[in-house]
């Protein structure tokens, strides 16, 4: 009888894990959440979306094809520019907490811009409230991601995605300090185990190397993404994208604003190409080989092409971002010199090239 009442028992508790599984987005209802209208129309339900993403699945839980289809993919809510919002997360196993990221992608979930951030305490309170940044641009279908890294329990990722429409802004707004396409990368760890991806120890929350400027941290055991290779400490977000996921190289990225210079390095090299709307690309090189080249290769140029016009820039902004105190830019262009303040230039003939050196 006793062995008859414990099978039973057993069974009821693997009945209730079941049921009750790990955790979801449920504001906004994500695609293929069975809380979405517009997924149970088109007969597309996932009953395992509260499971962790694996490299198959990551981004949104597979769902991202559902993105094409005009019921399953049509937006679930239209929000605006500057309005608070406040996002619920559902289900049974909250594996202590952790931390949770709010990003939005315009290119079909190939890149995550990180909107908010929250470390520690997610989703064990399961209301999480932020304001949509000021100049978060307007578009028809935006994919709007909750992702979570666990901080007890199997090392996971869960990501879930709703589709959106951006709405222009309602009325005039200040314009924020970090200009929304200089927010950093979604953070995702603990699916690539390859040099360069993250990878996070149980029984701390992750601390974001870049949470953005928008974040709020409440836990008392954070602590860095290491390398999954290495194990050192990452001090920025490795870049990942792409349906199925891929890892960008690690130490390089061209992703406009994005920095991969960490702070072992005493001094950093960026190669910027800068457009006449001030928008900039960068790689990053942290080696002193690589800084050696690259000042060769300024000199060679000035010497061999006097019509190039330089201008140096102290602490360009680049550097800052790549947690460094001081820097200087060295800006070479061909053209007029209709110089605006700090570097930024109007009236350029053709795209001109900026080299950075940051140092501590």
């Amino acid at each position: 009888m006793m062995h008859v009442l414990h099978i039973l028992t057993l069974g009821v508790a693997l009945a209730a894990e079941t049921v009750l599984g790990h955790m979801n987005m449920a504001n906004p209802p994500p695609l293929r959440y069975k809380g979405n209208p517009n997924a149970v129309k088109a007969g597309k339900v996932d009953s395992d979306i509260t499971s962790p993403n694996t490299a198959a699945t990551f981004p949104c839980k597979g769902a991202l094809s559902d993105l094409d289809d005009p019921v399953a993919g049509a937006p679930v809510a239209t929000w605006y520019p500057g309005e608070q919002h406040t996002v619920q997360i559902v289900g049974g196993a909250s594996h202590n907490g952790g931390s949770c990221q709010l990003s939005l992608s315009y290119d079909k979930g190939q890149t995550f811009t990180v909107v908010f951030s929250k470390i520690g305490a997610c989703p064990t309170d399961p209301n999480i409230p932020f304001t949509l940044p000021a100049d978060t641009p307007s578009a028809d279908k935006v994919l709007f991601s909750w992702s979570w890294i666990n901080h007890t329990g199997n090392r996971e990722f869960y990501n879930n995605c709703a589709v959106l429409t951006i709405g222009a802004a309602k009325k005039k707004r200040a314009a924020p300090a970090v200009a929304f396409k200089d927010r950093p990368p979604m953070l995702v760890a603990d699916i690539y185990h390859v040099a360069g991806a993250a990878c996070v120890k149980e029984g701390v929350d992750a601390l974001y190397p870049e949470p953005g400027p928008d974040f709020v941290n409440v836990s008392t055991s954070a602590a860095l993404p290491d390398d999954c290779v290495s194990g050192q400490p990452l001090t920025a977000n490795p870049v990942v994208g792409g349906s199925g996921g891929s890892l960008g190289a690690p130490g390089a990225s061209w992703r406009s604003g994005s920095n991969v210079c960490v702070r072992t390095f005493p001094v950093c090299v960026c190669v910027c190409v800068c457009f006449v709307d001030d928008s900039v690309a960068c790689i990053f090189a942290c080696s002193f080989d690589v800084f050696i080249i690259v000042i060769a290769f300024a000199t060679a140029v000035v010497v061999a092409a006097p019509d190039l016009h330089f201008d140096l820039v102290s602490v360009p902004d680049v550097c800052r971002r790549g947690f460094f105190r001081s820097g200087v830019r060295v800006c070479f262009f061909r053209g007029r010199e209709e110089k605006k303040h700090l570097g930024h230039f109007d009236k350029v003939d053709d795209v001109f090239v900026s080299v950075c050196v940051c140092y501590n």
